[in-house]
């Protein structure tokens, strides 16, 4: 598993259930005060500590103790050239967010929700149905009716532009990567034996993540991650006992299903 990806992925799940904890106790819509409030509590740096824990240890609970799959989380290491052009960018964007933070918080001017918030069709229909799968996970994975999905709809416009328009807070990201390590601590010696490694690589993990994959002949391990690198990474077909890597993306499992089911591997 890519860490740095489950990290963003169980922040996004985070997320949407504290969307739904604040809306659920909405104001009137003639309550201007409080829909400001409101408004400003749907920021990404707003979602609790103690609920970004319970996502992830929930998470990594349903993947291991229900469905028996042994876990290996790779994190970056210091070592990573290739991409300071990209950690630059996400730099200028951060400073971005947080001026459009400061203005709602100080003014109540929402940014502008145009198609270059969302990036690509592609990645809309990913989390299109990320989001509706986290409205099945909460209603104990037996799926939402009908009614509530395109009800939820509705909203999947704002919460993109949360999540793609403000910033996260870098604490709940420390807290998601601390509860992955000490729900390997922990339950590394309650689970069976080789049930969660985490692992802290030199550089990039990505590699290492690809070549665990890649070199198990029996094609039982896959990349977990949400990388379009991960489809180009593989060994020639002439090389004994290894191959093309096996991707999967976070949002083609639902560890709350009885049934585990992968979908399509890349």
């Amino acid at each position: 598993i890519d860490g740095n990806g489950l990290i963003f992925h169980l922040f996004r799940l985070a997320y949407y259930r504290h969307r739904r904890n604040i809306s659920s106790s909405s104001p009137p819509d003639n309550d201007r005060r409080s829909t400001s409030l409101r408004a400003q509590l749907l920021l990404p740096s707003f979602v609790p500590l103690s609920l970004a824990d319970d996502v992830t240890t929930a998470y990594l609970s349903q993947l291991t103790a229900k469905h028996g799959m042994h876990l290996r989380i790779y994190f970056d290491g210091p070592d990573q050239h290739m991409k300071s052009r990209e950690k630059k960018l996400r730099r200028e964007r951060r400073e971005d967010e947080w001026e459009n933070a400061r203005q709602l918080c100080l003014h109540g001017i929402m940014p502008e929700s145009g198609e270059s918030k969302f990036r690509s069709s592609a990645r809309r229909q990913s989390r299109e149905h990320e989001r509706r799968r986290s409205s099945c996970l909460d209603n104990g994975g037996d799926g939402a009716t009908n009614d509530n999905a395109d009800a939820n709809s509705n909203d999947d416009s704002e919460v993109e532009m949360y999540l793609t328009s403000f910033p996260y807070s870098p604490l709940v990201m420390d807290q998601i990567e601390r509860s992955i390590w000490a729900f390997a601590d922990t339950m590394g010696s309650v689970l069976p034996s080789g049930s969660v490694q985490v692992m802290q690589c030199e550089g990039e993990a990505d590699v290492e993540v690809a070549r665990a994959s890649a070199e198990d002949a029996t094609g039982a391990t896959y990349s977990l991650a949400k990388d379009s690198d991960y489809l180009i990474y593989g060994y020639d077909s002439n090389i004994d006992n290894a191959g093309e890597t096996r991707y999967l993306r976070f949002e083609q499992i639902d560890p709350k299903m009885e049934t585990l089911s992968v979908g399509n591997v890349l």
